[in-house]
């Protein structure tokens, strides 16, 4: 099995701490792990190329474009959300003096300031224009997309390039112990439960080895429960663990506050990537349509329920 993903995203922690404990090899699976350097919407063709069979990416304009456009990828289990009493994958940050002077508290808060969504055509775009749009504020706040890349965000907020923008973790808390930003928001204030990851298999792999996938699955969910006993607390051992994993100093790991939240119910619901989908396709970024029921291939998830 050809399997890829960013390991130094906490959001991909079960998925680092299965490979780190053997939890895969003890399925049965030889697994060759590709490392991403950044984003892994950018792999999404590999899928479609069998360059991958697996890959674990957050739902974006460029998986649903990829689907529209004839590439055979499907969902088949989500792995992360937003909780309240975890810290979010995402953090909506804004200049301190904003958020000291209260005056983000108004309903029109956001009218009038630079809100930026990170990087178009991904989640954390969507939690920004949704935060927009909760707020009443569609047409009146357009979204900018001056950071290209999370790390981008430090220099345009200290410049003051910035007012608000999502930003993902652990590099939101970063900010905020440096003085650049404070957090406002977080994923779980606007979209909480709703996963923002998924594993991503081809059309043919999930097909052709659904026992394989299943495993994978299966073993995944054994680091989550790991992961999750803690009920959100960072111990000194899942510390260590994510240290090892992320690369990430111990350090900025504890200043997160809380671990991040995991999804333990392998069924994916279809309405959040229709919203999703509407999103992206109100904002110009989708062209072509997208049948979210043959996007998910909930076929895992029900071998796993048995």
């Amino acid at each position: 099995m050809k399997f890829g993903y960013n390991p130094s995203s906490t959001g991909n922690l079960p998925l680092g701490l299965a490979i780190d404990k053997g939890y895969y090899a003890q399925a049965g699976l030889d697994v060759t792990v590709t490392v991403f350097p950044g984003a892994a919407n950018a792999y999404i063709p590999s899928l479609a190329k069998g360059d991958l069979d697996i890959i674990a990416a957050n739902a974006s304009s460029s998986l649903l474009n990829a689907r529209s456009g004839g590439f055979d990828v499907q969902l088949f289990l989500p792995t992360t959300a937003d909780k309240v009493g975890y810290t979010s994958t995402f953090g909506i940050m804004a200049r301190p003096e904003l958020v000291d002077s209260g005056r983000l508290n108004a309903p029109q808060s956001l009218k009038g300031l630079h809100v930026d969504g990170l990087a178009q055509g991904t989640w954390a775009d969507y939690l920004m224009g949704k935060l927009v749009a909760d707020q009443g504020l569609s047409g009146q706040v357009k979204l900018s997309y001056l950071a290209k890349t999370p790390p981008d965000l430090l220099s345009l907020m200290s410049k003051g390039a910035v007012d608000v923008s999502p930003q993902l973790e652990p590099l939101a808390t970063q900010m905020e112990t440096q003085g650049i930003a404070k957090k406002w928001k977080t994923g779980a204030d606007i979209a909480p439960g709703v996963p923002s990851g998924y594993l991503i298999g081809s059309g043919n792999f999930l097909g052709n080895n659904r026992c394989a996938a299943v495993a994978f699955a299966r073993a995944t969910q054994k680091a989550t429960a790991d992961i999750l006993a803690s009920q959100g607390q960072w111990t000194p051992q899942l510390v260590d663990e994510t240290a090892k994993i992320t690369k990430l100093s111990k350090d900025t790991i504890q200043a997160t506050g809380h671990t991040p939240y995991f999804v333990t119910d392998p069924k994916i619901d279809p309405k959040p990537l229709q919203d999703l989908t509407s999103y992206f396709k109100a904002t110009g970024l989708l062209a072509g349509n997208v049948d979210i029921n043959a996007l998910i291939n909930n076929s895992v998830s029900d071998a796993l329920s048995k």
